[in-house]
């Protein structure tokens, strides 16, 4: 994951050389944009998406800690750094006050701004997985519930928010595999279970590739539902199945079992 940085600055010259002498990418990191104040700053975050801001605490009109404290009210969700000239104690403590740990004395050494915002990635990475894991679990407890309730949605039980931009559309995909009872007929039970993450990762993988977020569970053996979320719809089904004609197995060298078992993968799935 790169993370998208704003620095902030009411002089030109240190904004632009904080984005051109620093590797950013090297730390997976991005400079997005620069500002010259705190309102220029904020008129930036609520246009385009931001991960962290790295601001000068001495500026005028909204100086770094008022430009902190209506980030923290309007985008909790941004970090930021503070960079200052001055070693005083009221600055600091304002600082900690805000819940702000990233606090940098000017001059700035480079090595120790870059460890502080590859740390900083590092920390929004493992929350953003976090934050998926628990949408997902949301969506997979609602699908359940809608699948066991006959497709009705039951009163309280309105669909978690949507983990895309924009206007979501749902469809559901269900796949089969085409003569399972006369394969399974002949094959035990770990390798039944052995292909399921196969089946269910091939399905994820085009969907996703059409940009559409997806939970999935085995309703039956043989039957695979998958939710798909999305700021717009898949194309015709003839197109969305076409990835999905054979399943692929993520080894070179698959089990025997996997491998007969690849060619047979038909989705008579309808989106609706």
């Amino acid at each position: 994951m790169t993370i998208r940085m704003l620095i902030v600055d009411d002089e030109p010259i240190i904004c632009q050389g904080l984005r051109q002498t620093i590797p950013w990418d090297s730390i997976g990191a991005e400079v997005a944009g620069v500002a010259y104040d705190g309102i220029e700053a904020l008129q930036f975050v609520a246009a385009q998406p931001v991960d962290l801001v790295l601001t000068d605490i001495h500026m005028d009109g909204m100086d770094g800690l008022e430009l902190a404290q209506a980030l923290k009210e309007r985008h909790p969700q941004i970090r930021v750094i503070i960079i200052s000239g001055y070693e005083e104690f009221e600055y600091a403590r304002r600082a900690i006050r805000l819940g702000i740990e990233d606090y940098l004395l000017k001059p700035v050494p480079i090595e120790e701004l870059m460890a502080m915002v590859r740390r900083i990635g590092r920390e929004i990475s493992e929350d953003a997985e976090l934050r998926k894991k628990s949408e997902r679990e949301q969506w997979l407890k609602w699908l359940i519930q809608l699948v066991q309730g006959g497709g009705v949605m039951q009163s309280g039980m309105d669909p978690p928010p949507a983990p895309v931009h924009g206007l979501p559309s749902y469809r559901v995909v269900a796949s089969q595999l085409e003569d399972y009872a006369a394969w399974t007929g002949g094959q035990p039970e770990e390798t039944r279970q052995a292909v399921r993450p196969v089946w269910e990762s091939t399905v994820h993988t085009a969907l996703k590739n059409l940009d559409q977020e997806v939970v999935s569970f085995f309703h039956h053996p043989n039957l695979l539902l998958s939710l798909c979320i999305g700021s717009r719809k898949p194309g015709r089904m003839e197109w969305v199945m076409r990835p999905w004609r054979k399943l692929k197995t993520p080894s070179p060298e698959p089990p025997p079992a996997v491998r007969r078992f690849g060619g047979i993968l038909r989705l008579r799935g309808r989106i609706s």
